[in-house]
């Protein structure tokens, strides 16, 4: 602005600069982040790029309506996760104007947990395996190692892997982030390729009488999904127990099959049942009297019955003999060959089952009971010469022998309280028969001292001996006392009287002669006859046109 003033001289003018200016408004607030996310804690720098006149700065960074800064380009760093409203007001004379921005701070970040499950962890070759991953937390990397072989196999999320052959394998699962990892792993058993299985099975008896009951016992091998036992070998399955047991009804040969299978396959095995028919009933015993006979070629045991019937007791193609009943009548105790050499043996007369009781390279026999019926006195050459032997008569055991001169001791008999055992020996040359106590064998007595052969000695419940000698010239059976005296000849008929054997009350006795039973006074086979102690009332008991022999009576 100019001021000119004038005269008649002239003039003059000055001037004035006026500066006039816009009329004031408000800033325009504007700024940016360096960041607007992350986990916590997160440090932020704000760069303020407001326009206008800008007289203050005000932060807000975390929402509260609490200023936290009025610097220009502040930073601030977020402690905690959380949605923050982060804010900037700039103002001046004329106003204000504010801006705000979104801070999205998250948890701080910590490793994933692995875990994942399997549709199948056993199986057979090859096996397909789905793996379902359901591990939690932030995941930015997944690591699978199939065979547990430390090779990384898949980087997927559910991946799937077919094992091509057996074996036991680690399958594991390994999931990462920034902040670390975690693996598990699952055992995954991959058997081999499945094959049908073996069948096998044994049967504890294959032949028997009916019924007969078989237990089976199943020894297949291989993986077994079912048993099929066909019994009777008709085509029809009859059981599918493991280890079965039947029971054949009727006779017959039946092959018994059994078929185990699995998906690949079966396979099946037979055995021959054969049942024979139903074994009759043993005999009925009844009689009292038992003998040897050759009546069917060998010598076999035969009781005779009431009725005079023969029952055949040993039925045996062996050499039978020296039958003894036991003290109670229920057995039998008899010498046989039927295992090669003379051995003893006990025979039960309610089933005729027979039990072994010596089995030694010698021969036993003319075996003797105790009157208790527990001990059986007998004649063994084991050692050599012949021997007097006990034993215990349940099964054969504690054998102790009781002579041991080197002579022959032969035919043992026990005395009517089982103290003492009567017995043949030719320690004088000819034969004698002696007395020892059967406890020890100790305290032996000479019962007969003359030059014959005196044999064969029985001893009665009323304590008196029966025994053969050939003093008369043949052999003839005699009764003597203990003490030796009251000699008594008993059967002397011209024929030879041997074996005598005391009935149990001593009423009569039985012996084996082979006088003719006709009377006529001649001689024939041997049958088994009997007499009175006092030498009456000799009758045959047998008359037979076979031999029969060693007669006991019960």
């Amino acid at each position: 602005a100019s001021l000119t003033v004038s005269n008649a001289a002239g003039s003059d003018t000055i001037a004035v600069v006026i500066q006039v200016n816009a009329a004031l408004v408000a800033p325009i607030a504007q700024f940016s982040t360096d960041v607007t996310t992350g986990t916590a804690p997160l440090t932020v720098t704000f760069s303020n790029s407001s326009s206008g006149q800008i007289d203050s700065h005000s932060w807000d960074f975390n929402g509260d309506g609490v200023p936290d800064s009025n610097e220009v380009n502040p930073v601030f760093t977020y402690a905690s996760e959380g949605t923050f409203n982060a804010s900037l007001t700039v103002s001046n004379a004329a106003g204000s104007d504010t801006i705000a921005v979104v801070i999205q701070v998250n948890a701080a970040l910590v490793a994933p947990i692995a875990q994942f499950s399997t549709d199948v962890t056993t199986g057979t070759a090859p096996l397909t395996v789905t793996f379902s991953n359901s591990s939690s937390g932030q995941i930015d990397t997944y690591s699978w190692d199939f065979n547990g072989d430390g090779v990384p196999d898949s980087n997927e999320i559910n991946p799937v892997f077919t094992y091509a052959s057996e074996g036991t394998f680690n399958a594991s699962l390994t999931v990462s982030n920034a902040a670390g990892s975690d693996t598990i792993a699952i055992v995954i058993q991959v058997n081999a390729a499945l094959t049908p299985p073996i069948a096998q099975f044994s049967a504890d008896v294959t032949t028997g009488t009916a019924p007969l009951t078989v237990t089976f016992s199943n020894s297949s091998s291989g993986q077994i999904d079912s048993h099929s036992w066909d019994f009777n070998g008709d085509g029809v399955p009859d059981s599918n127990e493991i280890n079965p047991v039947f029971t054949y009804a009727s006779e017959g040969t039946f092959n018994a099959s059994l078929t185990v299978s699995n998906a690949a396959g079966s396979n099946s095995a037979t055995t021959t049942i054969t049942v024979q028919s139903a074994a009759p009933p043993p005999p009925s015993v009844t009689g009292n009297i038992v003998l040897v006979s050759d009546r069917d070629g060998n010598n076999e045991l035969y009781v005779i019955n009431p009725d005079s019937s023969r029952v055949n007791l040993t039925n045996n193609p062996a050499n039978d003999q020296q039958p003894v009943w036991s003290p109670n009548g229920s057995q039998i105790a008899f010498v046989s060959n039927r295992d090669g050499n003379n051995e003893i043996y006990i025979l039960n007369v309610s089933d005729l089952s027979v039990t072994r009781l010596t089995n030694d390279g010698g021969n036993d026999q003319q075996p003797a009971w105790s009157p208790d019926g527990s001990q059986i006195a007998f004649v063994s050459d084991r050692f050599g010469d012949n021997d007097i032997f006990v034993m215990s008569a349940a099964d054969g055991s504690n054998q102790v022998q009781r002579t041991t001169d080197v002579t022959n001791d032969r035919y043992p008999v026990w005395s009517p309280n089982g103290s003492q055992i009567a017995y043949v020996s030719d320690v004088f040359g000819n034969d004698d028969i002696f007395i020892i106590n059967s406890s020890g064998g100790s305290g032996q007595v000479q019962l007969t001292t003359d030059g014959n052969n005196d044999t064969m000695p029985d001893w009665s419940s009323n304590n008196i001996i029966a025994y053969v000698s050939n003093k008369a010239g043949d052999n003839d059976v005699y009764t003597i006392n203990p003490d030796g005296s009251g000699e008594l000849p008993v059967a002397t008929a011209a024929s030879n009287d041997i074996l005598p054997r005391w009935s149990p009350n001593a009423s009569r006795i039985l012996y084996t002669s082979n006088l003719a039973p006709d009377g006529s006074g001649g001689v024939v086979d041997f049958n088994i006859y009997t007499v009175n102690p006092d030498g009456s009332g000799q009758s045959a008991v047998t008359t037979e046109g076979s031999n029969e022999s060693s007669s006991d009576e019960r």
